[in-house]
């Protein structure tokens, strides 16, 4: 892709752009593909170990220079009883790294005996250098930080969602 190597400082009223310098402005920096994936499933997890969601997307860039800009919305409810601190936390992977950590802390007042729940919505942005050509798969896991019993976190039955694009260098 081109970059705008030669293009002015700036811009002024009345200026003129050669072609050269309008196919640097027509190349540079532009969605090259969008793609979403989404589920309306409802998944839960009771566990400090991360697991899938559901929530998933493939990508595949068309240059290693370019970059994957990934936005994640997630519709959960988060659940404890006995008084009971419900921590718990998405992770935004790319194939099997870690890329990012949304960390939701949330006390469930229940008394004894009671519960609570909340029921909210996520959202993540991410920017990713792959430095890649081939297909890769963006997810989000989920898990509880503070386990025990009653604790619980998971997507409701509505929507939840991804979206990756590429975007050139």
């Amino acid at each position: 892709m081109a970059t705008p190597t030669s293009l002015p400082a700036t811009f002024v009223a009345g200026n003129v752009l050669t072609a050269a310098q309008m196919n640097d402005l027509r190349g540079a920096f532009r969605i090259l593909q969008i793609v979403e994936g989404n589920t309306s499933s409802a998944v839960q997890s009771t566990s400090a170990t991360p697991s899938d969601t559901g929530v998933t997307v493939n990508i595949t860039p068309s240059a290693t220079s370019n970059k994957v800009l990934v936005f994640v919305g997630i519709n959960y409810q988060l659940f404890a009883n006995n008084g009971t601190f419900a921590d718990a936390k998405f992770d935004l992977l790319r194939d099997a790294t870690t890329l990012d950590t949304l960390n939701l802390y949330h006390y469930q007042s229940g008394p004894t005996g009671g519960s609570g729940q909340i029921q909210a919505n996520a959202y993540m942005s991410y920017l990713d250098t792959p430095s890649s050509t081939s297909a890769l798969t963006y997810k989000v896991q989920q898990a509880i930080i503070s386990a025990g019993s009653g604790r619980t976190i998971g997507l409701l039955g509505t929507w939840s969602n991804i979206v990756a694009m590429e975007v050139s260098a």
